[in-house]
C-alpha cells in the first residue's frame, strides 16, 4: 500500500518538469531547479507544520490541518486559473498545427 500511494504522489512531477521544459526552454535549468526547490520547501515548510502541530495539540488535529493546507492550496490554484483566463497573454502553451495547404 505505501508503495502505491508513494508511487501516486510522485507520479505527475515527471509531467510538470516537461512542461516546465516547454514553458521555459531557453531557462530550462533555472525553471527545473526552481520547481524542485519549491517542492522541497513546500515538503519541509509540511514536516515543520506537522511537528508544531503535535507539539501543540497532539496528533488528533494533524487531519484537519493537512485539510485546511489543501484547501488552501485548491484555493490559490483556483485564483490562479482564474487570473490566467482573464489574461491574454498566458504562459499557457498550446500546440498549433497549421491546416495543410492544397497542392497545386
Amino acid at each position: 500500500m505505501l508503495f502505491v500511494w508513494s508511487a501516486a504522489g510522485w507520479a505527475g512531477h515527471p509531467s510538470q518538469m516537461s512542461r516546465l521544459a516547454a514553458m521555459a526552454p531557453d531557462a530550462t535549468v533555472v525553471a527545473l531547479s526552481l520547481n524542485a526547490s519549491a517542492l522541497y520547501f513546500g515538503i519541509a515548510a509540511g514536516a515543520a507544520l506537522g511537528q508544531q502541530v503535535m507539539r501543540h495539540a497532539g496528533t488528533w488535529p494533524l487531519g484537519f490541518v493537512g485539510a485546511a493546507c489543501e484547501v488552501a492550496a485548491l484555493a490559490v490554484l483556483f485564483l490562479a486559473m482564474r487570473r490566467k483566463r482573464r489574461q491574454p497573454g498566458s504562459l499557457e502553451i498550446d500546440l498549433i498545427i497549421p491546416e495543410p495547404r492544397p497542392v497545386r
